[in-house]
């Protein structure tokens, strides 16, 4: 079962940013000698930006926490969440996990409320089609409410090291568009990634090489967090066997030029 969202929340940014756009605009007409016409438009703009501002204020105050249809489903659906042994189907308690995820997406004061819930489901849950769904959703959430969600980054990235190759492979590719896309800052658990290159997972290990790639393309992105992976995976804490480690920095190292490979060397020998 794969998560399906529809954040309506996407509808309402693009409604808005199309409204401020225009009323950036308007001045402009009026000191170019627009006339009566113009001058309306301006006004027309401003009231639709007024209506969603209003729109997004009552999704993110109303919505879940006022009396009305929705909100009364709330009750249920964290009650099932928080009770697992004794809501024993799946299928329910794929459901009511969704649903507490689909609930969070729109308001950031029932989002940080129940991000504890959240987490502990993705790490416990026997499922692992509800673990997969819901590091899609942590996702969704970092997109729409990235502060809120920025200390749980770590608990995402120990997703890499599920036992389940799906939830792996949606976790690695959550990631992968957070990290690209600038919306969470590369950390230490980059290293997590970096294993991911060796991955017996075909379909891991070539995501989590188009990862590198891209990284590599970003400027120094992927020369800063050198020194981090090479420390983190050489550590007796990891593990890593020596073949694993020669395969992983031989991938990463190969996407970095020369020079600074050997000024990543040189830095580390300093520190040591």
């Amino acid at each position: 079962m794969s998560y399906v969202n529809v954040p309506l929340w996407k509808s309402v940014d693009n409604v808005a940013k199309i409204q401020m756009n225009t009323v950036q605009i308007c001045p402009l007409r009026q000191q170019t000698g627009g006339g009566e016409d113009d001058e309306m438009d301006c006004i027309g703009a401003e009231a639709d930006d007024t209506e969603v501002e209003f729109v997004r204020k009552v999704c993110e105050t109303e919505v879940v926490d006022s009396a009305n249809l929705l909100s009364a489903f709330v009750p249920l659906v964290v009650h099932v969440c928080s009770n697992p042994s004794r809501y024993r189907d799946p299928s329910l308690r794929i459901a009511a996990s969704l649903a507490l995820a689909k609930l969070m997406l729109v308001s950031p004061d029932f989002c940080e409320r129940h991000l504890q819930l959240l987490f502990t489901l993705m790490e416990r849950s026997e499922e692992d089609a509800l673990r997969g769904n819901l590091i899609v959703a942590a996702g969704d959430l970092s997109f729409r409410f990235p502060n809120v969600l920025e200390p749980w980054t770590p608990n995402m990235y120990a997703r890499l090291r599920d036992p389940s190759p799906a939830v792996r492979s949606n976790t690695l590719t959550v990631l992968t568009h957070l990290i690209l896309n600038d919306m969470i800052k590369v950390k230490g658990q980059i290293s997590d990634m970096a294993l991911c290159v060796s991955d017996e997972s075909d379909k891991i290990s070539g995501l989590a090489r188009h990862f590198f790639s891209e990284l590599a393309r970003k400027g120094n992105a992927l020369y800063n967090v050198m020194p981090d992976i090479i420390s983190r995976l050489s550590s007796a804490e990891e593990e890593v066997t020596e073949d694993r480690f020669r395969k992983v920095m031989g991938h990463i190292v190969s996407l970095i030029e020369k020079d600074k490979v050997i000024s990543t060397l040189q830095l580390l020998s300093h520190m040591e």
